[in-house]
């Protein structure tokens, strides 16, 4: 199944854009940023990454909040019916569905790095966006080419399928790195020797009209913060 391939969008107001612009400040070149949860539904916690001197896989989980700030090195996992977005910076979010874990591992100006362990996630990269991201799975590094939406879905140790509905992604896996664009599906199998295959994706779910959903509301936050402070120069 290796190479196998069948040839066959999508861009919460004020408060969220003031929250992303101080996040782009305080992500200086040369500096570590902060991430942070911009929106929950649901039990959400966050694991610190080295929380009281102690080990990440041994530090508590605690409550997640709105607004929550979250540095390189903490991870963050929902419940059964939760959902989580995590700014990353003012344009590229990660947002996790229920029963999902993600752990953040680079946050730095120009460069994002995080995982997905498992459960289903999103990632969108905005107009705007400035760092280069990648987004890890057990089986599969995700690195978009630009701006677009990335479905991630991580079944197993065995099993991790992305879906790319707008923009392009190199997929990086143990046999190379494929191009997947718009419209496409990868599933990647086999924990010890990893094969890949890509067809034309499925259409959208409800998962993906609910991440639709926010990204529009983020960029016509943006529009409008971007609006009033041009008003009172």
């Amino acid at each position: 199944m290796q190479g196998a391939r069948r040839q066959g969008g999508w861009t919460a107001g004020v408060v969220l854009a003031l929250a992303a612009s101080a996040m782009a400040q305080a992500a200086a070149p040369g500096g570590n940023g902060v991430a942070r949860l911009s929106w929950r539904a649901g039990e959400v916690s966050v694991q610190r990454g080295a929380a009281g001197g102690q080990a990440a896989e041994t530090a508590a989980w605690t409550p997640g909040g709105v607004n929550t700030p979250l540095l390189a090195g903490d991870r963050v996992a929902t419940a059964a019916g939760a959902r989580a977005e995590i700014a990353l910076d003012y344009a590229d979010f990660l947002r996790l569905d229920g029963d999902a874990q993600a752990t953040l591992l680079t946050l730095r100006w120009d460069d994002l790095q995080a995982s997905v362990e498992h459960g289903l996630a999103d990632f969108a990269v905005l107009r705007g966006a400035r760092a280069s991201a990648e987004i890890d799975t057990p089986l599969a590094a995700v690195r978009p080419r630009g701006e677009g939406v990335f479905r991630i879905e991580v079944n197993s140790d065995d099993q991790t399928v992305i879906t790319v509905r707008s923009g392009a992604a190199d997929v990086a896996t143990a046999h190379g790195s494929a191009v997947v664009r718009a419209g496409e599906t990868m599933t990647v199998v086999g924990a010890n020797d990893p094969q890949y295959q890509i067809v034309d994706a499925a259409p959208a779910d409800g998962w993906d009209a609910w991440n639709a959903a926010r990204d529009r509301r983020i960029v016509a936050g943006s529009s409008r913060l971007a609006a009033l402070l041009s008003q009172r120069r």
